[in-house]
């Protein structure tokens, strides 16, 4: 299992766990419109070593965005 954040459709980013298998995961607006949005990968220099968190965005973010998400997402 891998912990993602998901930043969709305009809310506060949250948490969800999901298989190392997958390379999507599909989502739906309030309107029922489905959407596979692939699951991406933020690297970034930690405190001793390198730290790589997984994200899915149905809108640009930055790394930033990602790491900060990263301590408060539930």
């Amino acid at each position: 299992m891998r912990k993602l954040i998901v930043f969709f459709n305009g809310g506060a980013p949250y948490s969800v766990e999901v298989g190392e298998h997958l390379n999507s995961l599909r989502l739906a607006y309030p309107d029922q419109t489905e959407i596979d949005l692939p699951i991406r990968s933020c690297v970034y220099p930690g405190k001793y070593i390198m730290e790589e968190h997984f994200y899915v965005s149905d809108r640009d973010v930055t790394d930033t965005d990602i790491i900060n998400a990263i301590d408060v997402a539930p």
